[in-house]
């Protein structure tokens, strides 16, 4: 059974993606969703941990995903090895907002214009528009 890491911010974008629904997809171990300031908004953004450490099936997710509302589905997903985890063994917020997106081991990125999820071509959102 998939472990639930919940987070809270002060960001819309991240209180919006319910936590609860990527657990839905299958092979997700842990999920954490933080919020990051880009292209003018509020933006969601899911790092996972996969079961065995399993690539994320694109088509899957982008099936899975398909079947989540637009306030659900978040801008990025991040596959990485593990959650940094505080001393009380919560995870480290921090420590995943400095890491650069592009520092995990996988990068979706959701395409708003095709509705599906993409290899990300740009890692790091643009806050300054």
């Amino acid at each position: 059974a998939p472990t639930a890491i919940y987070t809270y911010t002060e960001s819309s974008a991240a209180s919006d993606v319910y936590k609860r629904q990527l657990y839905g997809f299958p092979g997700l171990r842990q999920t954490v969703v933080f919020g990051v300031w880009a292209d003018g908004r509020d933006r969601a953004v899911a790092v996972v941990v996969t079961d065995g450490n399993r690539p994320l099936d694109l088509q899957a997710w982008n099936e899975f995903a398909a079947g989540l509302g637009p306030g659900e589905r978040p801008s990025w997903v991040k596959r990485v090895g593990q959650i940094p985890m505080t001393d009380g063994f919560r995870p480290d917020k921090t420590a995943l907002e400095r890491e650069p997106l592009d520092a995990g081991a996988e990068l979706l990125s959701y395409d708003e214009g095709a509705k599906r999820y993409r290899v990300a071509e740009q890692a790091q959102p643009d806050a300054s528009k």
